[in-house]
């Protein structure tokens, strides 16, 4: 009598088909990355959703309009700065600029608007007049 079992096969498998490659475990990674990220998103609030929604596809608007580097023009920034007020979670879905970029802009344009705001629509500093003493 055989001591072998019937359901295990008579010869060893070779060693290239146990080595599983590169792509093949990216690409499971990916796939488990992907379910996490939907199951995470089901316990979002729809507003989340729409604000990260609309922060991605900025992204790729950007990206898809410039060649090498992506140039943010000044609704871009202003764009990133009222997400950066109105939403809790923004540097989760920023991707192209630095998180520190985006306060940095906050800072400039607050800058900006209180300087405007105190010398007027020039905002150049006034010039003191000269006493003829």
């Amino acid at each position: 009598m055989s001591s072998s079992c019937a359901y295990l096969p008579k010869t060893r498998p070779d060693r290239k088909s146990l080595k599983f490659s590169a792509v093949t475990v990216r690409g499971v990674f990916t796939l488990i990355l992907t379910i996490l990220g939907t199951i995470k998103s089901s316990f979002k609030a729809r507003r989340e959703l729409a604000l990260e929604n609309l922060a991605l596809r900025h992204q790729v608007g950007v990206l898809t309009r410039t060649d090498r580097h992506p140039r943010l023009g000044a609704c871009d920034r202003g764009l990133w700065v009222v997400l950066c007020r109105h939403w809790s979670a923004w540097r989760g879905a920023l991707a192209i600029v630095q998180p520190a970029t985006v306060l940095r802009w906050h800072r400039e344009g607050f800058r900006r608007f209180w300087t405007r705001a105190v010398f007027g629509a020039t905002a150049a500093l006034p010039s003191i007049a000269r006493s003829s003493a």
